[in-house]
């Protein structure tokens, strides 16, 4: 049901040529097949939303792309490709000043790193997390990236 629906609202914005929410269409059907366990068709709805995103300029959805492909190639147990993809999210939240993104990512590549059992580059990440949770008061977040560098 939820694929026909985002379907029809992609039909309606591709008649009337509005990109960005294609692009938000794009990615609610990635959302929906990573739900689904269906990876590929949630890279494909992802890298369509990415494609879009960077042709209007959207660079935060953009990186949000980023971080959802990095989370599909995780669950699919390529964990390069689910680096390359953070490190790109992070990339472009570094360059548009979005901290608090960049923040999560870091944390995100702290549990990838953990995961792993490279606890020195999940230290490193958890750090990182800590002080931009910190530095942009999310006092909740900034206790979890704590958690975790006590947990490792």
């Amino acid at each position: 049901m939820a694929i026909e629906m985002y379907m029809k609202a992609l039909q309606i914005n591709e008649r009337i040529g509005n990109l960005q929410e294609q692009a938000f269409n794009y990615s609610n059907l990635g959302a929906v097949h990573l739900r689904l366990e269906n990876y590929e068709g949630a890279i494909q709805m992802y890298q369509k939303s990415s494609e879009i995103s960077e042709r209007i300029g959207d660079e935060p959805n953009v990186a949000k792309c980023y971080g959802n492909l990095a989370a599909v190639h995780q669950k699919m147990g390529d964990v390069g490709q689910s680096l390359a993809y953070h490190q790109k999210s992070l990339a472009t939240k570094e360059r548009i000043g979005d901290r608090h993104g960049a923040a999560s990512t870091y944390f995100n590549l702290g549990l990838l790193y953990r995961e792993q059992g490279d606890v020195e580059q999940a230290r490193t990440h958890f750090q990182k997390a800590k002080a931009l949770f910190e530095m942009v008061g999310d006092a909740q977040h900034a206790q979890w990236a704590a958690r975790s560098l006590r947990q490792l």
